[in-house]
């Protein structure tokens, strides 16, 4: 078992209880039963030591028969041993003994010894007749005693006389967890763990002998094993047994008799279920245990038999590409197998399965001679691996497909080999050696307008930061007018505006049309990237409310797509939102699950190990914090020099500050700032950088950048810094605090406290606001005063129109948490409920309708040929509005919808009118737009759900005052 005993602890407990039992009196008998190697004899040593107060008779059985009795003459002799008596004659065993006299008087020994006895007989399946008999004898006296019993044997070997007696301990596999375990006890690894479970089944025994020879497919002393096992098999089972090895370690029966000519029913009669050497899946399938018994058995075949089978069976696994492509592969049948191994790595990517992918290419290229169809399936590879989570590997292929094409003077693919080649850190620095690639690639391109060349020119502009480069791309795009590629382009248009705040609604625009270009183009990628960048520019705006639909939205986005990046970046966002409304145990729960996969985005890495040491600090754990800023460090130091080594500094020296490290924390300041405050804001990322090293500025009293960093940090006073997720009112309050300007300090304090009311951030307002006291929530009056309804909160009030929104509002936020008909909330009462009240539009409707589309398009197409962005957005979003309503309207092929019932008009409308009365009061207060958003139900039950600890208390008055 190697270095100590791993596992079994339900077995265990359940041998020790039997153990407690005939303490009292209550003896048992037990059979433990396993297939070789899986641990029987280690279970009844480690059961043995803590069989306290016992004695432990021991008998192991062997494959001789001539010796009669052999297990008892082992007993009797440790018996006579252990407890210093005579025990029995040895004459008692000799032939013509009196076996029942035999059995009865060792058994009253047993009895009447001054300990409990552990009578334990190992490998049953060997033992003579006279062995069997007796512990069939025994096994019917120990009830009352304080004996127990335990035997162990071979699966399929149970010695059916003793099955009866007593209780069953079946011996499965070691679990996945419990195999790292035993490794990590044999070799000090623990990686392979899963590999290692798949090819042993857990069993411990070979687990060991794997573990000891790693170099080997299959040790010897693995194959003797196994063979063993095999060995006592009829020649029909082994033919079946072979030829399901060869269709997989999993395989079809019906398939199994296609390439035997037998039946079904002759298959699975023949198969040796009984030994354990396969097992049943559904009622078609059979697998093996593990796949080391497979792999002895196809070890046993000659090439030419090997070649023969796989060949027949791609005759019979029907039209399933991966399948075929093993077979073909295996019969050296090298175009069919590229053929199908082409088509099966292209399946997997379209279905998610991105690792899969990467084998089924790897698989398909090593059989690939020629070195232009070669470098055309290595761009497919770099592809499946960059989605799989391997960036590293995806950059070693993609060059290696790019030398091969240009080789070749294939100057399309050398395109498509850069393009794969993979992205820049969105925070580093330029590295040139992508970029000069692409400009190589381009120069060798035609000139004219293509797919390849549009793609070519946006990831040169996302690569270099480059507008000008940017709107090539997307003039081009536009001319190629394929939706995937005009995306791509406004995607590299939005990335080159990423680092200047006063874009944000230009970039807005931008990403607003990306989704709408992916969603009616069906490619959830392309909303995907569209979604995620409206996301960021709604945190940059504090725009909590509508940030969070957005979220939600890209979190049903990224599970279907499950490209690693973009999943990083969604939970990042749920992470530190998590994190400002102090729910520290959610942000702390999501970074170490972030942190387990961050090596698949590498430039990530740094800023999970960042906010590690960050929710440390909030949580007041200075060592956690202490050692999640050395795993920062580290992790920064593994990265390339050009992945924003300046932005790491920043944040690593606001570490420093903020636990005390003052002189590091000065030092590094005085190093970014060496070149002055504008050389730091103009890089990528220098705004987030700036807003690091104002705060280091003031926690080390550096006074003498204050000034300068104060005049760079005003334009930007109203965004919340992303990657520190801050808003820059707050830096500029530090730094205005610094040069001694009092009003202008508290100026940018109140603005940092509305905007974390409009963020929801508990954490900036604790830090901002005098604390409450516990339970008490913010008072906000909502009161009808004519024609108007005041809002009064914080001291601030602001007066609304009255309309039927702000009643059924008043209405629902008078009685919190009680649930209230759409039909009472609008006033109406249908007893019916089901009237058809005739179509909802007219003709003369439709036709308006129908002209002002005609109008909006064509005003669309004038904006979109001018760039004009804000009209454009303008004309998409009434376009939208329309194409909703008709759709709501008329029914399939034009014909008029008729209206629904009462109940549902009722709905319908009691959702709009709230939904637009909330949006009216976020533009007041944000906040409380926020909150109402959230806590407000629509449907045909609305109601007000503040939760049970609400932030605010309500009071209304929908009377209105005279």
């Amino acid at each position: 078992m190697g270095a100590r005993f791993v596992g079994r602890a339900a077995e265990t407990d359940q041998l020790v209880g039997l153990l407690a039992e005939a303490r009292a009196g209550r003896g048992a008998f037990a059979l433990i039963s396993g297939e070789p190697g899986i641990g029987r004899t280690a279970l009844v040593q480690h059961v043995s030591e803590a069989a306290a107060g016992f004695d432990v008779l021991w008998a192991t059985c062997w494959a001789n028969d001539q010796v009669p009795c052999w297990a008892l003459v082992q007993l009797a002799r440790r018996f006579a041993v252990v407890t210093g008596t005579p025990g029995v004659d040895r004459e008692w065993f000799a032939e013509g003994t009196d076996r029942f006299r035999l059995f009865d008087t060792f058994t009253q020994l047993l009895s009447s010894a001054e300990r409990p006895q552990l009578v334990v007989v190992d490998d049953l399946h060997w033992a003579d007749v006279g062995s069997l008999r007796y512990l069939e004898f025994l096994g019917h006296q120990v009830r009352d005693s304080r004996i127990v019993v335990v035997g162990t044997t071979e699966d399929g070997r149970l010695p059916a006389e003793l099955v009866r007696l007593g209780t069953r301990v079946p011996l499965g596999g070691l679990s996945e967890g419990e195999t790292r375990e035993l490794l990590h006890a044999l070799t000090g690894r623990e990686s392979d763990a899963g590999h290692v479970h798949r090819r042993t089944g857990g069993n411990p025994s070979l687990v060991t002998e794997i573990a000891l020879h790693p170099g080997k497919h299959i040790p010897e002393t693995v194959r003797h094993v196994l063979d063993r096992r095999l060995a006592h098999l009829s020649p029909d089972a082994m033919e079946l047994l072979t030829v399901g090895a060869v269709l997989g370690a999993r395989f079809d029966l019906r398939e199994v008799a296609a390439m035997t000519h037998k039946s079904v029913m002759t298959v699975r009669a023949a198969l040796p279920f009984d030994d354990g050497v396969v097992v049943q899946g559904d009622a078609h399938t059979v697998e093996f245990p593990y796949t080391l018994m497979r792999d002895v058995i196809l070890a046993r075949l000659t090439p030419a038999d090997e070649v023969a089978l796989h060949r027949r069976a791609a005759e019979v696994v029907g039209h399933d590409a991966a399948r075929l492509a093993a077979h073909f592969s295996r019969a050296c049948h090298a175009p069919e197998a590229v053929r199908y191994g082409v088509e099966a790595g292209r399946a997997a990517i379209r279905s998610g399965a991105y690792e899969a992918a990467v084998g089924h290419f790897h698989q398909t290229v090593a059989l690939l001679t020629d070195p232009g169809k070669r470098a055309r399936l290595l761009v497919e590879l770099a592809g499946a691996q960059r989605l799989s989570g391997d960036p590293a590997a995806a950059m070693a292929t993609a060059r290696q497909a790019l030398e091969l094409a240009r080789a070749v003077g294939d100057h399309e693919t050398a395109g498509w080999a850069a393009l794969a080649d993979g992205h820049q850190s969105p925070l580093g620095e330029i590295d040139w050696t992508p970029v000069h690639g692409i400009e190589r690639v381009l120069a060798d391109l035609p000139g004219d307008d293509s797919e390849l060349r549009a793609r070519l020119l946006a990831r040169l502009a996302v690569d270099t930061g480059s507008g000008a480069v940017a709107g090539q791309a997307v003039a081009m795009a536009r001319r190629v007018d394929q939706p995937e590629v005009i995306i791509t382009a406004l995607i590299a248009r939005h990335d080159t505006l990423r680092w200047r705040p006063e874009t944000v609604h230009e970039r807005l625009a931008i990403a607003a049309e990306a989704v709408e270009l992916g969603t009616g183009a069906g490619v959830p990628e392309s909303v995907a990237e569209g979604r995620l960048r409206q996301l960021e520019s709604l945190l940059e705006l504090g725009q909590r409310a509508a940030a969070e639909r957005v979220l939600a939205e890209c979190g049903l986005l990224v599970n279907q797509t499950r490209n690693p990046l973009w999943h990083h970046l969604y939970m990042t966002a749920t992470a530190r939102l998590r994190w400002l409304e102090r729910d520290f145990a959610a942000a702390v729960d999501i970074t170490r699950t972030m942190l387990d996969g961050a090596d698949a985005v590498p430039w990530v890495t740094p800023m999970w190990h960042e906010f590690a040491a960050s929710l440390a600090l909030a949580a007041g754990d200075t060592a956690g914090a202490a050692e999640a800023e050395a795993r920062f460090v580290a992790s920064v130091a593994a990265t390339p020099p050009h992945w924003t080594r300046p932005m790491w500094q920043a944040l690593e020296a606001r570490l420093a500050a903020r636990m005390g490290r003052l002189a590091d924390a000065r030092l590094t300041l005085d190093q970014l700032l060496a070149e002055g405050v504008p050389a730091v804001i103009d890089r990528r990322g220098g705004l987030a950088c700036l807003a690091c090293l104002a705060e280091v500025a003031y926690l080390v009293g550096a006074d003498e950048y204050a000034a300068d960093i104060l005049t760079m940090a005003r334009p930007y006073a109203q965004v919340v810094v992303l990657f520190v997720w801050t808003p820059m009112s707050h830096y500029l309050s530090l730094l205005a605090t610094m040069v001694g300007d009092a009003a202008e300090a508290e100026l940018h304090r109140r603005s940092t406290v509305d905007i974390a009311r409009r963020m929801g951030a508990r954490l900036w307002l604790d830090d901002l606001e005098p604390p409450q006291p516990p339970g008490s929530p913010d008072t906000v009056v909502l009161a009808r005063e004519g024609d108007y309804w005041t809002l009064g909160h914080a001291g601030n009030t602001a007066r609304l129109r009255h309309g039927k929104g702000m009643e059924y509002l008043a209405g629902l936020l008078a009685r919190p948490g009680v649930e209230t008909h759409a039909l009472h909330l609008a006033g109406e009462t249908h007893p019916n409920g089901t009237d058809d009240l005739g179509p909802h539009l007219d003709a003369r409707a439709k036709a308006a309708y129908k002209q002002r589309l005609g109008d909006l398009r064509a005003d669309l197409a004038e904006a979109t040929e001018y760039h004009d962005l804000e009209r454009a957005r303008k004309a998409r979003d009434e376009i939208d509005a329309l194409v909703r309503e008709l759709a709501r309207t008329v029914g399939l092929r034009g014909r008029d919808r008729p209206n629904g019932s009462a109940a549902e008009r009722a709905r319908i409308n009691v959702t709009r009118r709230l939904r637009s009365t909330i949006d009216r009061i976020s533009e007041i207060h944000p906040g409380l737009g926020y909150h109402l958003d959230t806590a407000i139900r629509t449907g045909t039950f609305c109601s007000y759900q503040p939760g049970p600890a609400p932030s605010v208390s309500w009071r209304v008055n929908i009377v209105p005052s005279e």
